[in-house]
């Protein structure tokens, strides 16, 4: 509410002991709120009051603090993109794709990639993002039918069929049947 009402400095400091809870609540999975999704608000409202510098640092901080867990990523992603903070969502992305293994989570982190550049209108980087999912969850129907899409709207299916075969072609016998199907 202090931030609604332009009361930056109290927001700050509502902020702040929020950070202190967050980090001591932070042990337990039942925690409502973690140190990443508040550090992301500390930097969004020092960016708003013109301290890049400080931004930036905590910026950096959140991002540190993310191999933390994957708890609150979902309700910080939608934070960030509700707030239309791109550039930060950009990063938290890039971060996470660092040590998320799982095929299926990198196919999901992958397409939010491409979907931020989408929106930020980087049309070619979001068929790329696009492309990399696929290729971490080749078996995703949703990948696929989102990248028909975007190839379709720049003109690009030929590059998304020779993609599919190249993987097609590395797909072996011993690979999953559903897989193998939906390329």
């Amino acid at each position: 509410m202090a931030r609604e009402a332009g009361d930056l400095t109290r927001c700050e400091a509502a902020l702040r002991t929020l950070l202190l809870t967050a980090r001591r609540l932070e042990a337990s999975d039942a925690a409502p709120i973690a140190t990443t999704e508040v550090l992301f608000e500390l930097s969004s409202l020092a960016a708003q009051r013109g301290q890049e510098e400080q931004a930036e640092e905590l910026a950096e901080s959140a991002l540190e603090a993310l191999a933390g867990g994957e708890a609150h990523m979902s309700r910080l992603q939608a934070k960030l993109r509700a707030n239309e903070e791109w550039s930060l969502l950009l990063r938290l992305l890039g971060a996470r794709l660092g040590y998320v293994t799982s095929p299926y989570r990198r196919g999901q982190i992958l397409s939010e990639r491409a979907a931020v550049l989408t929106q930020l209108e980087r049309h070619g980087g979001a068929f790329c993002a696009t492309l990399e999912a696929i290729a971490a969850d080749p078996g995703s129907p949703l990948l696929h039918e989102c990248m028909r899409e975007r190839a379709a709207e720049l003109d690009r299916l030929d590059d998304y069929v020779k993609h599919i075969e190249g993987l097609l072609g590395k797909a072996t016998k011993g690979t999953h049947a559903l897989v193998r199907c939906e390329l």
